[in-house]
């Protein structure tokens, strides 16, 4: 598989360079946690919702960590039979809240990271080559203790990546590709554009085994919180400070630029207060993202040939609330049919990066739409139906090439 992968890596020429993923639409089944546990219940309901392809939740009763391997085999047995019967697919596994709620692979205690390296991964990869499924994943963050030490961020990072070297290449000696997912802040990285492009080229320089990342397009309301302070903004804090008012809902990155500021507001003017500031900045790097890492046709465009699972959710740009893609929702939200397959095909029309991993050669769009507790049953389901069916409008047959879909959406526009 490595060499298969290598060879059509290295081939440079324009037909290697166009070539275009084939898109499918596919349910995440979170929707389903508590309510409908057995593969049996929610593979026709999903069917019924008007997908096809599944992304299974390890929260929904397939968790390694708390399931063991002998109910996972029956998991496993019946979804074979529920795929056959309703001719479905289970395209990927991915990490629900349960893993979620650690540092994980950023563990200060190599017996913890081992437990999860080899009880959840180790556990699971064999299921999702069994399927011919991939496995996406949040399941790291990084301590605040490391994050206000540079050197130990860099350290800290360092052993992340060793772990999804070491991880990546496990799983793709079993056929399987990992996507490890973008998120909100500094402490759940990868979190800005550059930055996960990074993680993506040096896992796979390790060994050459392919890794991805998911992009969630409602993640980058977050992003747009951690922006660094321009001069304006940086002159009505230090002048909030210097007047002895409290600042609040304001980002200026590190402890040690609130702890200088506060120590020497009373003494220094303005101007060098800020000067100062601007200082320690440039040594906190990775507390700060971009204006672009706030916008998530960006990172579509950036980053979507690297991202074999999409999750979709309907935003406002404002709050990442999963919601269903329902008319009255797409009438506020940002996330448009037609524009996400556009920065999609930019990504595509990109030259080949090699120090990257090879190119998707399938996306799944898959709906990461939650059910409230508290919410009427038959109102959300209806509101997932309605998400396939506006999605639908867009991509009508599941496989379908990118480019295809563009164009015929276009001439249909015309």
């Amino acid at each position: 598989i490595i060499i298969i992968a290598e060879t059509w890596f290295n081939n440079t020429n324009m037909e290697a360079w166009m070539a275009y993923p084939r898109i499918f639409l596919t349910m995440d089944n979170c929707f389903a946690i508590k309510r409908w546990a057995r593969p049996s219940e929610w593979m026709p309901l999903i069917k019924e919702l008007g997908a096809n392809y599944i992304e299974a939740s390890t929260d929904n009763e397939i968790d390694p960590l708390f399931m063991p391997p002998c109910y996972m085999d029956s998991w496993l047995a019946e979804v074979r039979s529920e795929q056959k019967r309703l001719g479905m697919k289970i395209a990927n596994f991915f990490t629900g809240y349960q893993t979620y709620r650690t540092i994980g692979l950023a563990h200060h205690d190599e017996r913890a990271k081992r437990q999860i390296i080899d009880g959840w991964f180790g556990k699971l990869i064999p299921y999702a080559a069994e399927l011919g499924a991939g496995i996406g994943f949040s399941f790291h963050a990084i301590p605040e203790t490391v994050l206000q030490n540079p050197v130990s961020f860099a350290v800290e990072s360092k052993k992340v990546v060793e772990a999804y070297g070491e991880l990546s290449a496990k799983a793709w000696r079993e056929g399987v590709a990992l996507s490890c997912e973008q998120m909100y802040a500094p402490h759940q990285t990868p979190w800005r554009i550059e930055e996960t492009k990074k993680l993506l080229a040096d896992v796979y320089a390790m060994g050459r085994a392919p890794f991805y990342t998911t992009i969630d397009v409602g993640h980058m309301v977050g992003q747009r919180r951690f922006l660094k302070p321009d001069a304006a903004a940086l002159r009505r804090c230090v002048a909030t400070v210097k007047a002895g008012r409290a600042v609040s809902d304001f980002w200026l990155g590190p402890d040690e630029a609130w702890d200088y500021l506060e120590k020497n507001a009373a003494d220094q003017s303005e101007e060098k207060l800020a000067v100062a500031l601007e200082t320690i900045f440039n040594k906190y790097p990775h507390l700060f993202a971009e204006e672009r890492d706030g916008r998530p046709y960006a990172w579509l465009e950036e980053l979507g040939a690297y991202s074999p699972i999409i999750h979709m959710q309907q935003t406002d740009g404002l709050t990442s609330g999963h919601a269903a893609f329902t008319p009255a929702a797409n009438e506020k939200g940002i996330i448009k049919g037609r524009e996400v397959l556009g920065a999609l095909l930019a990504a595509y029309d990109k030259p080949i990066d090699p120090a990257m991993p090879p190119r998707a050669e399938a996306i799944y769009l898959s709906f990461e739409i939650f059910i409230s507790n508290i919410a009427y049953l038959r109102d959300s389901l209806n509101g997932l139906k309605k998400s396939v069916g506006y999605w639908r409008e867009f991509i009508p047959a599941d496989g379908m090439d990118l480019k295809d879909l563009v164009e015929n959406l276009d001439r249909r526009n015309r």
